[in-house]
Protein backbone atom coordinates (compact mmCIF):
# COMPACT_ATOMS: atom_id res chain seq x y z
CA UNK A 1 0.00 0.00 0.00
CA UNK A 2 1.62 3.65 -0.71
CA UNK A 3 -0.28 7.41 0.12
CA UNK A 4 1.04 10.89 -1.04
CA UNK A 5 -0.80 13.73 -0.71
CA UNK A 6 0.44 14.29 -4.88
CA UNK A 7 -0.56 18.44 -4.33
CA UNK A 8 -2.20 18.72 -7.37
CA UNK A 9 -2.32 16.88 -11.11
CA UNK A 10 -2.37 19.05 -13.79
CA UNK A 11 -2.52 16.74 -16.95
CA UNK A 12 -3.28 12.61 -17.62
CA UNK A 13 0.54 12.61 -18.64
CA UNK A 14 1.02 13.68 -14.77
CA UNK A 15 -1.22 11.10 -14.04
CA UNK A 16 0.62 8.13 -16.05
CA UNK A 17 3.73 9.00 -14.54
CA UNK A 18 2.51 8.92 -10.77
CA UNK A 19 1.10 5.28 -12.00
CA UNK A 20 4.07 4.54 -13.02
CA UNK A 21 5.77 5.55 -10.25
CA UNK A 22 3.09 3.24 -8.11
CA UNK A 23 3.81 0.46 -10.47
CA UNK A 24 7.84 1.38 -9.83
CA UNK A 25 7.01 1.01 -6.28
CA UNK A 26 5.05 -2.64 -6.48
CA UNK A 27 2.35 -1.26 -4.45
CA UNK A 28 -1.07 -3.36 -5.37
CA UNK A 29 -3.36 -0.13 -3.72
CA UNK A 30 -2.53 3.24 -3.33
CA UNK A 31 -4.22 6.73 -2.20
CA UNK A 32 -3.55 9.93 -3.30
CA UNK A 33 -5.26 13.27 -1.72
CA UNK A 34 -5.31 16.75 -2.38
CA UNK A 35 -5.36 15.81 -6.19
CA UNK A 36 -6.81 19.35 -7.00
CA UNK A 37 -9.13 17.65 -9.88
CA UNK A 38 -12.58 17.42 -10.29
CA UNK A 39 -12.83 14.03 -10.92
CA UNK A 40 -14.94 14.59 -13.79
CA UNK A 41 -16.63 11.03 -15.04
CA UNK A 42 -14.36 11.55 -18.45
CA UNK A 43 -11.37 12.12 -16.09
CA UNK A 44 -12.07 8.88 -14.23
CA UNK A 45 -12.69 6.65 -17.25
CA UNK A 46 -9.21 8.27 -18.81
CA UNK A 47 -7.39 7.21 -15.45
CA UNK A 48 -8.95 4.05 -15.82
CA UNK A 49 -7.57 3.07 -19.21
CA UNK A 50 -4.60 4.70 -18.10
CA UNK A 51 -4.06 2.38 -15.48
CA UNK A 52 -4.85 -0.69 -17.66
CA UNK A 53 -2.15 0.14 -19.85
CA UNK A 54 0.15 0.03 -16.98
CA UNK A 55 -1.22 -2.26 -14.91
CA UNK A 56 -3.80 -4.76 -17.19
CA UNK A 57 -6.30 -5.05 -14.00
CA UNK A 58 -6.94 -2.22 -12.47
CA UNK A 59 -9.67 -0.24 -10.91
CA UNK A 60 -9.84 3.36 -9.91
CA UNK A 61 -12.23 5.17 -7.47
CA UNK A 62 -12.04 9.00 -7.34
CA UNK A 63 -13.95 12.33 -5.62
CA UNK A 64 -13.93 15.65 -5.54
CA UNK A 65 -16.65 18.03 -4.05
CA UNK A 66 -19.88 18.76 -6.14
CA UNK A 67 -19.36 22.42 -5.57
CA UNK A 68 -21.50 24.39 -8.26
CA UNK A 69 -17.73 26.33 -8.90
CA UNK A 70 -16.44 23.40 -10.22
CA UNK A 71 -13.60 23.64 -12.88
CA UNK A 72 -11.12 21.48 -14.52
CA UNK A 73 -8.78 22.33 -11.51
CA UNK A 74 -10.72 21.70 -8.37
CA UNK A 75 -8.70 22.31 -4.77
CA UNK A 76 -8.84 18.90 -2.56
CA UNK A 77 -10.11 15.58 -3.91
CA UNK A 78 -9.05 12.36 -3.62
CA UNK A 79 -8.35 8.98 -5.34
CA UNK A 80 -7.76 5.43 -5.13
CA UNK A 81 -6.43 2.61 -7.36
CA UNK A 82 -5.94 -0.62 -7.19
CA UNK A 83 -4.32 -3.45 -9.58
CA UNK A 84 -3.21 -7.08 -10.25
CA UNK A 85 -5.03 -10.05 -8.92
CA UNK A 86 -6.51 -7.46 -6.47
CA UNK A 87 -8.81 -6.28 -8.61
CA UNK A 88 -10.93 -9.35 -8.61
CA UNK A 89 -11.39 -9.19 -4.91
CA UNK A 90 -12.83 -5.75 -4.68
CA UNK A 91 -16.75 -6.87 -3.44
CA UNK A 92 -17.71 -2.91 -2.82
CA UNK A 93 -15.97 0.65 -3.57
CA UNK A 94 -17.46 4.11 -3.14
CA UNK A 95 -17.11 7.79 -2.04
CA UNK A 96 -18.24 10.22 0.28
CA UNK A 97 -21.85 10.16 -0.12
CA UNK A 98 -22.63 13.90 1.13
CA UNK A 99 -21.26 15.62 -2.22
CA UNK A 100 -18.18 17.46 0.03
CA UNK A 101 -15.83 14.91 -1.66
CA UNK A 102 -13.72 13.90 1.42
CA UNK A 103 -12.56 10.19 1.13
CA UNK A 104 -13.44 7.03 -1.45
CA UNK A 105 -12.65 3.66 -0.81
CA UNK A 106 -12.77 -0.06 -1.78
CA UNK A 107 -14.05 -2.92 0.28
CA UNK A 108 -11.77 -6.24 -0.57
CA UNK A 109 -12.72 -9.52 0.40
CA UNK A 110 -11.51 -12.57 2.03
CA UNK A 111 -11.36 -16.02 2.58
CA UNK A 112 -14.59 -16.89 5.13
CA UNK A 113 -16.35 -13.92 4.10
CA UNK A 114 -13.85 -11.56 5.50
CA UNK A 115 -13.72 -7.88 4.45
CA UNK A 116 -11.07 -4.99 4.25
CA UNK A 117 -12.38 -1.57 3.73
CA UNK A 118 -9.39 0.71 2.74
CA UNK A 119 -10.41 4.44 2.74
CA UNK A 120 -8.22 7.19 1.29
CA UNK A 121 -9.23 10.41 3.13
CA UNK A 122 -8.30 14.49 2.61
CA UNK A 123 -9.32 16.24 5.56
CA UNK A 124 -9.10 19.89 4.69
CA UNK A 125 -6.36 22.22 6.27
CA UNK A 126 -7.32 25.59 8.46
CA UNK A 127 -8.25 29.13 6.96
CA UNK A 128 -7.72 32.08 8.59
CA UNK A 129 -8.88 34.22 5.43
CA UNK A 130 -10.54 31.14 2.69
CA UNK A 131 -10.54 32.07 -1.05
CA UNK A 132 -13.97 31.18 -3.00
CA UNK A 133 -12.17 28.13 -4.53
CA UNK A 134 -10.46 26.98 -1.33
CA UNK A 135 -11.88 23.57 0.31
CA UNK A 136 -12.72 25.19 3.33
CA UNK A 137 -15.29 27.34 1.43
CA UNK A 138 -16.46 24.73 -0.83
CA UNK A 139 -17.44 22.33 2.00
CA UNK A 140 -18.75 25.37 3.78
CA UNK A 141 -20.90 26.60 0.81
CA UNK A 142 -22.11 22.46 0.43
CA UNK A 143 -22.79 22.34 4.33
CA UNK A 144 -25.14 25.50 4.59
CA UNK A 145 -26.80 24.24 1.39
CA UNK A 146 -27.03 20.96 3.52
CA UNK A 147 -28.84 23.44 6.55
CA UNK A 148 -25.86 23.67 8.82
CA UNK A 149 -25.68 26.79 10.66
CA UNK A 150 -21.87 28.35 10.74
CA UNK A 151 -20.73 24.89 9.80
CA UNK A 152 -16.90 23.82 10.56
CA UNK A 153 -15.81 21.19 7.57
CA UNK A 154 -12.74 20.11 10.02
CA UNK A 155 -15.01 18.80 12.96
CA UNK A 156 -17.78 17.71 10.46
CA UNK A 157 -15.04 16.29 8.71
CA UNK A 158 -13.85 14.01 11.95
CA UNK A 159 -17.45 13.30 13.24
CA UNK A 160 -18.37 11.58 9.44
CA UNK A 161 -15.80 9.60 8.96
CA UNK A 162 -15.50 8.67 12.79
CA UNK A 163 -19.08 7.15 12.44
CA UNK A 164 -18.53 5.74 8.75
CA UNK A 165 -15.58 3.83 10.13
CA UNK A 166 -17.36 2.09 13.11
CA UNK A 167 -20.45 1.03 10.61
CA UNK A 168 -17.65 -0.68 8.15
CA UNK A 169 -16.05 -1.99 11.45
CA UNK A 170 -18.71 -4.06 12.19
CA UNK A 171 -18.51 -5.59 9.19
CA UNK A 172 -14.50 -6.22 8.56
CA UNK A 173 -11.16 -4.31 9.10
CA UNK A 174 -10.80 -0.68 8.43
CA UNK A 175 -7.79 1.24 7.01
CA UNK A 176 -7.37 4.74 6.65
CA UNK A 177 -4.71 6.50 5.06
CA UNK A 178 -5.23 10.24 5.73
CA UNK A 179 -4.41 13.30 5.21
CA UNK A 180 -5.62 14.83 8.42
CA UNK A 181 -3.83 18.45 8.46
CA UNK A 182 -3.52 18.24 12.02
CA UNK A 183 -1.24 16.93 14.86
CA UNK A 184 -2.31 14.72 17.18
CA UNK A 185 -3.00 17.19 20.22
CA UNK A 186 -5.53 19.52 17.36
CA UNK A 187 -8.79 19.89 19.97
CA UNK A 188 -11.17 18.68 17.18
CA UNK A 189 -8.62 15.69 15.89
CA UNK A 190 -7.97 14.41 19.49
CA UNK A 191 -11.64 12.96 20.23
CA UNK A 192 -11.35 11.28 15.90
CA UNK A 193 -7.70 9.44 17.17
CA UNK A 194 -9.31 8.52 20.78
CA UNK A 195 -12.08 7.12 19.20
CA UNK A 196 -11.13 5.11 16.41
Amino acid sequence: IYFNNINGISSNEEVQGNMEFMQEKDADLWGWVETNRSWTEDQKHRTGSQGRQIFNKFKVEAVASNDPTIDRKQPGAACIGINGNNVGAVVQSGKDNTGLGRWVYVCIGGQEQQKLYVIVAYRLCKQSNPRDSTVNAQQKRLLIQQGEINPNPRKTWCKDMLKQIETWANHGEVILLCDANSGLTDKDFVPFVSSS
